[in-house]
Parts: structure tokens; C-alpha cells; sequence
């Protein structure tokens, strides 16, 4: 989105839409993107990104393993897919954020079924933990975190969504 803005930066200032430099680096700066990196609890650390892809899922991986460069103590991925979704690709993007794996899925029409995910080569061999519902997936994560654990909620904005709802909505 970063380099949209800058890109079209031209465009727009010939339609008279004007600011300056340091605005930019401003909005930049302070720029709040639900579900993308979006850290939702700390203790233990507890991620959400709508990571759906291979690329944007190498990327999550980078911007968290960056942000903490000491590490964690055991990592939980949270998956849930849309049923058009390189699986494969994800889990080995994903991979080094998934001692524990458990797979969910959204309520949209469109998600994969977590039992049937879980028979994939790519899933198979981690013996993920299937738990059909996003908020309940969460629930169980944090159940088996240690408080020097990351939790990481991936694979898709539906649930991204959900988690990000239940996170929020829990009482503290």
C-alpha cells in the first residue's frame, strides 16, 4: 500500500492534491493496518496478519523474526485457508512459526475444511490440532502458551478477522 501511495504521489499532485514531505513521512510513521502484523495481546505474544499467499507470508515471517531477533519460546501457527490457496507454499513459508499448528477455519464460504487441510503432505507430518472454530482455535493456543510464547494467527483475512474480534472482544 506504501508503494501505491508513493507511486501515484505524481498523478495526484497533478490533480491538485498537494501535501508535503514530512506528512508523508508522517502517515508513514503512524499508520495502523488491522490484521496486517497486527499484535494483539503480549503476553504471551499473539500475532495477526491476513498472510494469504507465499510472498505475504515470507514477509509476516521476516517482520516478526525482525522484531524479536532473541526468538520466543514455543511458536503456535493458527491456520485457516480459502480452499484456492497454494497450502504447500503457505506451510513452507509459515513453517518457521509452527511448533504447534492448528488449523481453523472462517466462517466464509469460501474456507477450506481444517480436517480435510489436515490430510495434506505439506500438513500432514505436523500433526496439526484441528479446531473448527477461529475463536476457539485462539482459546486453545493460549491454553498451551507459556508467557515467552508467539502465537501467530495466518493464512487468511476471514480469519484474521475472527481472531483479531475474539482477541479483542475477550474480557481482560
Amino acid at each position: 500500500a506504501a508503494v501505491a501511495a508513493v507511486a501515484t504521489a505524481p498523478e495526484a499532485r497533478g490533480r491538485g492534491v498537494m501535501w508535503d514531505d514530512a506528512a508523508l513521512r508522517t502517515g508513514f510513521a503512524t499508520v495502523q493496518w488491522p490484521a496486517r502484523v497486527e499484535v494483539v495481546q503480549r503476553t504471551p505474544l499473539v500475532v495477526v496478519d491476513g498472510a494469504h499467499t507465499e510472498a505475504s507470508a515470507r514477509a509476516l515471517v521476516e517482520t516478526v523474526t525482525e522484531a524479536a531477533p532473541q526468538g520466543w519460546g514455543t511458536t503456535t501457527l493458527i491456520l485457516g485457508v480459502s480452499r484456492d490457496k497454494d497450502v504447500a507454499a503457505l506451510m513452507a513459508a509459515l513453517s518457521p512459526l509452527a511448533d504447534r499448528l492448528i488449523l481453523t477455519r472462517a466462517r466464509h464460504p469460501r474456507a477450506a475444511d481444517p480436517a480435510q487441510l489436515a490430510t495434506h503432505p505439506a500438513v500432514a507430518p505436523r500433526q496439526p490440532r484441528v479446531v473448527t472454530n477461529v475463536a476457539e482455535a485462539v482459546q486453545k493456543a493460549l491454553e498451551w502458551a507459556a508467557p515467552d510464547a508467539l502465537i501467530v494467527v495466518a493464512g487468511s483475512l476471514f480469519v484474521a478477522a475472527e481472531a483479531r474480534a475474539a482477541m479483542l472482544n475477550r474480557e481482560a
